[in-house]
């Protein structure tokens, strides 16, 4: 490749041959990704000749030919006649836009909603395709955060996506994780359908497209900022800024969709900033040897509200994620108990399975009915704390002698969603399997699974003491 490019950078010395119009300024020839090639030439024939002759020589002497049936020349406002002769000169097929180059498309016009289809269905058919198999919630989330959204920052680091398929892909995404597979189940979650609410608070988080798109073009913002050395950066400056900057250049109707959705990016910096030097003080503190980290301009673009004084407690790496978003669930009444399913029509049996005396809701499933209370006496004991247990949300904010990064409060607070997961999954197993658990039998269950997450800090210098307290 370094032979090649060598060929082409010497056809700027070529009399007969001339820049592309767009090129002249930065001397550009030719890109090159990987095995793609792109030259950039002026539309007249001795130029494309001059081209043509140095890739030949370039032939003759690696023994590298151009392969006519995947070659193809794309003609930007030149007369049919000049395109003919061009044609035969080179050999190639001609070309129309728009086109795909590296999977996505290349357009010299605002791309279209067909444009943007290859990237919905992927995404349709990843889901369509998980939800044929039963996965927890948090399955879910991490398959969306992994699958999902890396298909969309592909796109999105390089075209900016319009409004309505950010929102159709959010869409696809919110019916995938409540399972809604169809119209007669949607008025079950109508109340329910706010994917942010939930998983953000409780350490997950599926992102906002929209919101993810505008902090990956605040990186184009910043690296404009920085007067950044790459060819996209000196392009802009020499066609597009003509001596203004990024800060103090208004929107054009003539500039390109890219960027004026750029100039969105910034003006939306700039007011949530307040000022361009209180701007340029965040995107500076955003960034680290050169780059600009997207997950803190995400969450600044966000402006999520506060989560509660209790998603802290979820937070440490030690609690299973099934564990952590039923817990957060539950702190938020957003489980699907007797009395939220009551409260919109579906279901008109409001009593406790696990008690058979009370009526069901989530306060009185963590922990003041009497079965779930005695199940957390009793993880209480274990854990060696003497006092009575409390409501689920007195339980989140409690903060042991010990602090919060202490083995022994960590050990209560994995105890604690842990008794919340298996709890609801036994309410679950009465109710729609007919099978009941004795009360020691998920006692067991749970201090089994608290050891198995604490036995995976065995790299702290107190492990037996640890191991010792909790297998007594």
């Amino acid at each position: 490749m370094e032979v090649l490019s060598k060929y082409l950078r010497n056809l700027c010395q070529h009399p007969h041959v001339s820049h592309h119009p767009k090129c002249h300024a930065l001397n550009l020839t030719h890109l090159i990704f990987a095995d793609d090639l792109m030259i950039f030439t002026r539309g007249d024939l001795p130029s494309v000749a001059a081209v043509s002759d140095a890739l030949h020589e370039f032939a003759q002497v690696s023994g590298l030919f151009a392969n006519p049936d995947k070659t193809n020349v794309y003609f930007g406002r030149v007369p049919p006649y000049p395109q003919e002769k061009i044609l035969n000169t080179t050999g190639f097929t001609k070309g129309s836009f728009p086109f795909r180059y590296l999977g996505l498309p290349l357009n010299t016009v605002r791309l279209s909603t067909a444009m943007f289809d290859p990237l919905v269905i992927a995404v349709q058919k990843a889901v369509t395709h998980w939800s044929a198999h039963l996965l927890s919630y948090a399955g879910k989330v991490q398959l969306l955060n992994s699958v999902v959204l890396g298909l969309t920052t592909f796109w999105c680091s390089s075209v900016s996506l319009p409004r309505h398929i950010t929102k159709k892909i959010s869409k696809l995404c919110k019916d995938f994780f409540w399972g809604i597979h169809c119209g007669e189940r949607r008025h079950v979650f109508k109340s329910w359908k706010d994917i942010s609410s939930p998983l953000s608070t409780g350490g997950f988080n599926i992102k906002d497209l929209e919101v993810w798109n505008i902090s990956l073009l605040s990186r184009w913002v910043y690296l404009l900022a920085q007067n950044h050395s790459g060819l996209w950066a000196h392009w802009v400056q020499h066609y597009t800024f003509k001596g203004s900057d990024i800060w103090h250049i208004q929107s054009k109707i003539y500039f390109p969709y890219s960027f004026k959705a750029i100039l969105i990016a910034r003006d939306l910096l700039l007011s949530r900033a307040g000022s361009i030097f209180n701007a340029q003080t965040l995107m500076h503190s955003w960034s680290a040897a050169g780059k600009m980290s997207l997950h803190h301009a995400y969450l600044f673009l966000r402006n999520a509200p506060a989560a509660g004084p209790w998603t802290c407690s979820l937070t440490h790496s030690s609690i299973s994620p099934s564990h952590k978003i039923i817990c957060s669930f539950a702190v938020q009444n957003q489980l699907a108990t007797l009395d939220n399913l009551h409260r919109r029509g579906i279901c008109h049996v409001r009593r406790c399975v696990l008690c058979e005396t009370n009526l069901e809701t989530c306060d009185h499933l963590f922990f003041h009915c009497p079965f779930s209370r005695a199940i957390w006496q009793a993880l209480l004991h274990w854990m060696g704390i003497l006092r009575h247990g409390k409501g689920l949300m007195e339980e989140m904010l409690y903060r042991s002698s010990y602090g919060v990064k202490h083995w022994r409060h960590v050990w209560f607070m994995v105890s604690l969603v842990a008794a919340v997961h298996q709890l609801w999954a036994e309410r679950n197993r009465r109710i729609f399997q007919g099978t009941k658990q004795p009360y020691r039998g998920l006692v067991q269950k749970i201090k089994y699974l608290v050891s198995v997450r604490m036995f995976l800090w065995h790299s702290l210098p107190d492990y037996k003491r640890i191991v010792a307290s909790i297998c007594s």
